[in-house]
């Protein structure tokens, strides 16, 4: 949530760092008002906060289970050393236990059915290791919403988890050509590892533009390989929400400019395909209304993304109260509190 709707009483939910890495409050600890007075003189924008009631609320869209044990084989692959990364025997490894790993998310993802925008998807993005799990399952809802057939939702998968496996490579190259280097690196390291031919394209043009003007190879339209082109909007949605938590954008603000990059940057179709499938409330969200009330949202509705129903945060005996914006036009969301 934002600093400015923090009160003293909430338990942190994640370590707070400054600009430099050093740690400033750890996680479980209770704000007090003067610890909430310090972090908004350091220029700490957002915060996360423990909030049991929101979490009841989610679904996840796969189990804590196995989020944890694609963490663990992506991290492991991820930080192998080169010679490690380029040893058949030890990359192969971890790659069928990814392979493997993703089949069974794409089962659970299923198994949903039509809530897909009413599932917990994405985590906060910490490091590439949580950027590449939420980019895998930002996509794979995406390519279930669009009914794609068991084989490419696989190669869709394992596609968007390696997307940037590239950057393990070089690491000691400036970062100022690291970023234009990595899809050639993760497309040949991937061709080396025995990957598909649609795994590859993936992770080649991931950064490619609909109107021609991405990298490395400037491709356009549909010469972009469609998988590599839900992975673009995916990559895109995850990285922007992250850098909106150190500046003053809203996830609003996120999903408006994305709809106005449609044909240029991301292809329309699918841009549309996902903002089907990612809540602009997501399940769980704190908000303001314009009665001046605050509640959680309990549901969306993939065709309204600006009426979902929201449970009225009321006292504690009174039975809750839910409004159903679809029902009630004259009221808005005037405000997103906390994610």
């Amino acid at each position: 949530m934002r600093i400015a709707n923090a009160v003293p009483g909430m338990i942190l939910a994640q370590d707070i760092f400054d600009n430099h890495d050093n740690l400033l409050l750890e996680k479980g600890i209770t704000l007090t008002e003067s610890y909430i007075n310090r972090l908004k003189q350091l220029g700490v924008r957002t915060i996360w906060i423990e909030d049991n009631a929101a979490d009841a609320l989610k679904t996840e869209a796969i189990s804590p289970e196995l989020r944890a044990e694609l963490t663990v084989y992506f991290q492991a692959l991820y930080t192998l050393k080169v010679n490690s990364l380029l040893a058949v025997n030890l990359r192969s490894m971890y790659l069928r236990e990814i392979a493997i790993a993703t089949d069974t998310a794409i089962t659970q993802i299923e198994h949903h059915g039509e809530q897909l925008i009413n599932l917990n998807i994405r985590q906060p993005n910490s490091d590439e290791i949580s950027h590449a799990l939420n980019v895998c399952l930002l996509s794979l809802v995406t390519g279930i919403y669009l009914k794609l057939p068991r084989p490419l939702l696989r190669e869709l998968a394992m596609g968007a988890l390696l997307h940037d496996i590239g950057k393990s490579l070089n690491s000691a190259i400036a970062a100022q050509t690291q970023a234009t280097l990595h899809p050639s690196l993760g497309q040949d390291l991937l061709a080396k590892s025995g990957q598909s031919y649609g795994v590859c394209r993936i992770a080649a043009e991931h950064h490619e533009c609909f109107n021609g003007t991405g990298f490395p190879a400037r491709l356009a339209g549909k010469i972009i390989h469609p998988l590599a082109r839900i992975v673009a909007v995916a990559n895109y949605y995850d990285n922007a929400l992250h850098q909106a938590l150190v500046t003053d954008l809203t996830r609003q603000d996120v999903i408006e400019t994305m709809m106005g990059m449609g044909n240029t940057k991301f292809d329309l179709n699918i841009l549309r395909a996902f903002f089907h499938t990612i809540a602009l409330y997501p399940v769980g969200s704190l908000v303001r209304l314009s009665t001046g009330q605050t509640g959680y949202v309990i549901k969306n509705h993939a065709h309204y993304p600006l009426r979902p129903l929201v449970r009225i945060i009321t006292g504690a005996e009174a039975e809750p109260d839910e409004i159903n914006l679809m029902h009630k036009p004259a009221t808005t969301i005037v405000e997103f509190i906390k994610e």
